[in-house]
């Protein structure tokens, strides 16, 4: 990874559009250097922490439990050698905080033919211990692909877990667990490509639904399915806009009104013509309830992949409503492209109106020279006045010129607009 130089800009402030009056202002509250693949934030006795998968050249993969504010490291789990860390998501096990870890090595792998991966999670606690690993049984085929990891409710209200795994040999499933693969109590078989999120309770039987990117084999265009997973029916499922994937679905809160969450989907468009990234990138808003678009926004400029990450927000317009957090690319593509060098992308933080997708705010993490192959956020803390954020940004290729973009691990306060009834 390139050497960090120094984040230029400590405070973006712009003033949001109406009915805001009062500026949203982001402010810096601390930095450090990191490749932050992924992030979610863990409420403990001691106040909020980050966990992030770090990815470093050399020293491999590490899962960093950090102090949510000042972003000094409070512990860490570092896997076996030969182990890559690529999946996260928070919950709780035995009353406790922990994250769910899920990562795989190479069987077989030789020097001139990459091994199959065998994928297993584990469940860490907040000091950075294993408390328990998920993997199939040694007569089970391993499972060679993990799409999904996510924190999951079921019919008895106890924390458990839910699983998109693709097993040797087999398709891709769903499978919810809680202490361990003894422990299934179903199994759903999808499509081809799935992106899963779990969604609000619409049939309040006491079981979180799921939302669903679905791509069927020989289709031009996914569609997202909300399926009821009590009894693994489909209660609604609405069709891609145009474009045939997808890169998140992710539960906003309730925008419509209509006492149940809602979902957004990050759509991609096609290739851009030199095929470095992705198009202008899009973001669609559905209604939990029935699946019904409440707005869409799409990106404006090239290879800006609108939706590159996607965050809930509370309401900090001021309107009532809860807001919606996007990512995107923007800067100079053309830059050193004659001399045969990459483009260079920053990574943008936008504040999304959930009442009609307009932006807010944003903000503009400095720097240059790099592919920002990745950008994550996660809400740390909510008071009156402020909301902090985590964001961290994960780079995997060095231009040959430029100052470098700093790929890091950063919070942010967002000061929060006042209620429109006390203006």
């Amino acid at each position: 990874m390139p050497t960090p130089p120094q984040l230029a800009s400590l405070v973006a402030l712009l003033v949001a559009a109406d009915p805001v009056d009062d500026p949203l202002e982001f402010e810096r509250i601390a930095h450090t250097p990191a490749s932050v693949l992924a992030l979610t934030v863990l409420a403990t006795d001691g106040g909020p922490v980050v966990a992030s998968l770090d990815v470093e050249r050399g020293t491999g993969d590490r899962l960093r439990i950090r102090d949510a504010h000042t972003l000094e490291i409070l512990a860490e789990h570092a896997p076996e050698s030969d182990r890559r860390l690529r999946r996260l998501a928070s919950g709780t096990h035995d009353g406790q905080p922990v994250v769910a870890v899920g990562s795989f090595h190479s069987e077989g792998r030789s020097r001139h033919r990459p091994g199959r991966p065998r994928w297993s999670v584990d469940l860490v606690a907040s000091d950075g211990k294993r408390v328990l690993r998920r993997a199939p049984a040694t007569d089970a085929p391993p499972v060679e692909r993990l799409f999904a990891l996510a924190a999951w409710r079921d019919a008895d209200g106890k924390g458990g877990w839910l699983s998109g795994e693709v097993p040797a040999g087999g398709e891709p499933r769903l499978v919810p667990w809680r202490d361990g693969p003894e422990t299934e109590p179903w199994s759903l078989e999808l499509d081809q490509g799935p992106i899963v999120c779990v969604a609000d309770d619409v049939t309040t039987d006491g079981v979180d639904e799921l939302a669903v990117i679905l791509c069927e084999r020989g289709a031009r265009h996914s569609r997202l399915d909300l399926l009821d997973t009590a009894h693994g029916t489909t209660l609604w499922s609405v069709p891609a806009p145009a474009t045939p994937d997808a890169t998140h679905v992710v539960r906003l809160a309730d925008l419509d009104g209509d006492g149940h969450d809602d979902l957004a989907v990050a759509w991609t468009d096609a290739p851009s013509e030199d095929g470095f990234a992705a198009g202008l990138g899009s973001l669609t808003v559905h209604s939990g309830a029935d699946g019904a678009t409440l707005w869409s926004v799409r990106g404006t400029e090239r290879a800006e992949a609108l939706g590159i990450c996607v965050t809930a927000l509370p309401d900090v317009d001021g309107d009532g409503v809860g807001d919606v957090l996007c990512g995107a690319l923007s800067g100079d593509t053309e830059w050193g492209r004659e001399e045969g060098d990459l483009p260079d992308f920053r990574p943008i933080l936008r504040v999304l109106s959930g009442r009609t997708g307009d932006e807010r705010a944003r903000l503009a993490i400095d720097g240059g020279g790099c592919i920002v192959a990745g950008l994550s956020a996660a809400v740390v803390d909510v008071s009156d006045d402020t909301v902090t954020l985590a964001v961290g940004t994960w780079a995997w290729a060095a231009a040959n010129k430029g100052p470098g973009t700093t790929p890091g691990l950063a919070t942010y306060r967002l000061t929060r607009a006042a209620p429109s009834d006390e203006r």
